[in-house]
């Protein structure tokens, strides 16, 4: 596996609506080595995770093993699909890559040695899915589901469109303030419903400044 691994990022995607029981899932949940780009056109509607132990200079919302458990079940038990994205080896996951995703985890370890192989990480996580699918005291506030990754993308795609239509952004030097929205958009997780708002309302914008 390690060997295998190394030259791509390996992917666990959780099917939605299946009860996460049995070793790690059990059937419902697999190991497969994928590109980013080939995860998100297999599955365009899942909500993304990724793992990464570096300090990266644009820092990305950020669970522990156990805090993305809880809500990982949670989504999943609303039919919503998971992806986690766990990178490779010798190198993790690029700053590119990470981006893509909703949400980054961070797997707790000792400071002296931070450091997990692919097949350890994987397994940590899975058991913390596990142990949360098992708990009755969660319980998912949303009065709608949370937005998918590619509804996400769409929505930040349009936003940074409109600020760039209003002259807020420079195209031609944007510096890192286009990837500050990605990271405000993905901390505030929105439902489908204040997406679906947030859409309605750049469109507006937008016909009225043409």
């Amino acid at each position: 596996m390690r060997g295998r691994a190394t030259g791509t990022v390996c992917s666990l995607f959780l099917k939605s609506g299946k009860q996460l029981h049995g070793a790690a899932g059990r059937a419902y949940a697999w190991l497969r080595g994928r590109s980013c780009l080939r995860l998100f056109s297999e599955n365009p509607r899942t909500y993304v995770y990724a793992t990464s132990s570096r300090n990266r200079t644009i820092q990305w919302p950020t669970l522990n093993s156990g805090q993305a458990a809880a809500t990982i079940c949670d989504q999943s038990n609303n039919k919503k699909g998971v992806s986690i994205l766990f990178g490779r080896e010798d190198r993790g996951l690029t700053n590119e890559e990470l981006q893509l995703a909703n949400t980054n985890i961070e797997i707790p370890a000792n400071p002296e040695y931070p450091v997990l192989n692919l097949a350890m990480s994987a397994q940590i996580l899975c058991y913390e899915i596990f142990k949360a699918s098992n708990n009755t005291e969660a319980r998912d506030w949303h009065d709608y589901p949370e937005v998918d990754s590619a509804n996400l993308q769409m929505l930040i795609d349009h936003f940074i469109e409109t600020a760039v239509n209003i002259d807020v952004i420079h195209p031609d030097n944007p510096k890192k303030i286009i990837s500050r929205i990605k990271r405000m958009f993905s901390r505030l997780h929105p439902d489908e419903m204040e997406a679906s708002f947030l859409r309605g309302f750049l469109a507006a914008i937008n016909k009225k400044i043409k």
